[in-house]
C-alpha cells in the first residue's frame, strides 16, 4: 500500500499478528522513498528495552499504551512540525 503513496506519518503498533511492528519499521526504513517519513511506534510493552528496540529499528517516537488523545495529538504535532527531523 505504501508504494501507491507516501504518507506524512506512519502510526505503527508494535504488536501485529503477521509480523512484528519492529519488522515493519525495518522494512519502511529500508526503502529510500520512506526514510524521511516519521514513524510513531505504539505499544503496551513499556520496558526501557522495548523503547530502545523501537528506536533501534528506526522509530521516530514511542508512545506507551494506554495513552490519552492529548498525548497522541502532542506526538503527532511534534512529528509533523515543519522543523521536525524524521529518522
Amino acid at each position: 500500500m505504501l508504494s501507491a503513496f507516501t504518507p506524512d506519518l506512519v502510526m505503527l503498533d508494535l504488536t501485529l499478528p503477521e509480523m512484528s511492528g519492529y519488522e515493519v519499521c525495518e522494512h519502511l526504513r529500508a526503502k529510500d522513498e520512506l526514510q524521511h517519513v516519521p514513524v510513531l511506534a505504539m505499544s503496551s510493552r513499556t520496558m526501557p528495552e522495548d523503547r530502545a528496540a523501537a528506536e533501534e529499528v528506526g522509530a521516530s517516537a514511542f508512545l506507551a499504551k494506554p495513552f490519552t488523545r492529548q498525548q497522541l495529538a502532542g506526538q503527532v504535532e511534534m512529528l509533523l512540525a515543519p522543523d521536525a527531523v524524521a529518522r
